[in-house]
């Protein structure tokens, strides 16, 4: 089963099909052309919490369809954020670049 991606990307998180952290700058791709690659964007205020708050991921997941926690995985360049995602039963990993983000995907066989 393919896990559900999640991405914090500047103060949002985004449920996404593929994710670099600056888009534009690593594919050329412009903020018109990001639902080619992101089936949601979601803010604190939409999920009544803020990161590192497990009740934000509860709430997030909540609002995506109540996905597996442990097929669900996010991603964060704070590690404050990864330890609140892992305390909601997020698979977390702390987001460096997308090389490491690409090694794991193979290693997931995603």
């Amino acid at each position: 089963m393919k896990p559900t991606l999640l991405f914090d990307a500047d103060g949002v998180v985004i449920n996404a099909k593929i994710f670099s952290k600056h888009l534009e700058d690593d594919f050329g791709i412009t903020q018109e052309q990001t639902s080619e690659f992101f089936t949601g964007v979601f803010s604190s205020a939409d999920l009544g919490s803020k990161k590192p708050a497990a009740k934000f991921y509860e709430n997030l997941l909540k609002l995506i369809g109540n996905p597996n926690p442990s097929n669900t995985w996010f991603f964060d360049d704070t590690p404050k954020n990864i330890t609140g995602a892992r305390a909601a039963g997020l698979n977390a990993e702390h987001y460096t670049d997308f090389q490491t983000y690409e090694k794991l995907v193979e290693k997931e066989g995603w």
